[in-house]
This record gives structure tokens, sequence and C-alpha cells, in this order.
């Protein structure tokens, strides 16, 4: 039988892959060539590589990480959310969304506390949501001050999500695009129930909160 060099392609690259993860975290390297052989497409490996150097430095920033992350991808839980985790990091298209998700699986296997029901959804929520949504979120996490530095620094990096949509008769075609947009991914906020409102104001709640903390890097609220 001819051999498919596509096919000897991806095996090697995937072999490549998983030699990388065995270096840095050995424990999971049996675990990820499962997985990556039974259910990632070849095209994805690259993005799966790169958050699995993520993951690894997460974890390895952790006291006594490691030894936590081999524990509990001894068990079924475990070994389920890392099958989620690799799952979700070959779909991302953004290195900031690749980066979230080696926060959030890197705090949820090897933290201090392991819920698996608690990191299900998180991740769950996690993968409804595009990075837009994900940045308005954020956004919400600090409360609103009138000149506010740090959102303004937001806004400011993110002009297309979060600068302001004039409402004015007669607006440009593009603003009311841009508006429906940023209308859809509140309502998305508030329907997962990440964000709460009134007739006065918008407010992240406890468990919008608990995401932002489990995938944004704290630095992010240094000095706000």
């Amino acid at each position: 039988m001819t051999e498919n060099p596509l096919q000897t392609q991806t095996i090697d690259r995937t072999a490549a892959v998983v030699r990388g993860v065995v270096g840095a975290v050995p424990v999971i390297g049996p675990l990820v060539a499962e997985v990556i052989s039974g259910v990632i497409p070849g095209q994805k490996l690259q993005r799966l590589e790169q958050w699995l150097h993520l993951f690894s430095t997460r974890v390895h920033s952790l006291e006594d990480g490691v030894k936590r992350l081999n524990d509990r991808l001894r068990t079924p839980k475990g070994s389920d959310l890392l099958e989620d985790a690799l799952l979700e990091a070959s779909r991302a298209v953004s290195d900031e969304r690749l980066e979230r998700l080696a926060s959030l699986f890197a705090n949820g296997l090897a933290g201090l506390d392991f819920e698996h029901d608690r990191v299900k959804t998180l991740s769950r929520l996690f993968g409804n949501l595009t990075d837009a949504e994900i940045v308005l979120l954020t956004f919400y996490a600090q409360p609103p001050t009138l000149s506010s530095p740090w959102h303004k620094a937001m806004m400011e990096r993110h002009p297309e999500i979060l600068k302001p949509v004039s409402r004015a008769m007669g607006s440009p075609q593009s603003e009311i695009d841009r508006g429906a947009l940023q209308d859809h991914r509140k309502d998305t906020l508030l329907r997962l129930g990440l964000l709460q409102s009134d007739d006065r104001s918008t407010s992240i709640t406890s468990l919008g909160r608990l995401l932002v903390n489990q995938v944004v890097d704290e630095s992010l609220f240094e000095g706000s």
C-alpha cells in the first residue's frame, strides 16, 4: 500500500508536538497523544502546540502546580477537563484566546482548589463567548468611574468593541452596524448571567467576575 505523504506529515507533526509537551509537563504526554490522534485535525496542531507551551508556563508558575496537575490527571475528571482544553485550544483563532484558555485550565487543573463542575461550567461559558464578548465582560470587571484611566486605556485598545456608538438619526450605516453588534454582545452576556442590568446601569455578576478572574491576567487590573 502506498503511503500518504500528507498523513505521514500529520503523524510526524503530532509526534513532534507530543515530544515537546512531554518535555514541558511529562505527565500529560500520553493523554495529549491520545486526544490529538483521535479528534484534532492536523491543520490545527500549530495552535495546539502554542497553547501547550502557554499552559505549561502557567502550570510551572503555580507553587506545586506540576504535582497537583499530575495527581488530578490520573482521575477521570482531570482527563475529561484536559480533553476539553485541547479541543477548545484547537479551535482558538487568536493569541489572546489561547492565553485565556491557558489561564483557565491551568488555574482549574493545577490551582489550589479542584472542582470539576466549576471548571467545566466556566469552560462551557468561555466556549460560548467570542473574543469581543470577553473584552466587553472584562470592561465591566472594574466599576466605571468618571475619567477612569483603566477604562479609557481599554477603550483605546479596543475602540470597535468599546467606543460608544452614535445613535443619532442619520448616522452612517457602518455606525448602525457597529451598534447592532455591540447590542448583541451585551445581550449575550446578560442572557448567560455574566452581566446584570437595571434601568440605570449595567454591572458584572458574581459568575461573570469568576470567569474574568480565571481567564484574564491579574496584571491587567494593576493600578486601576
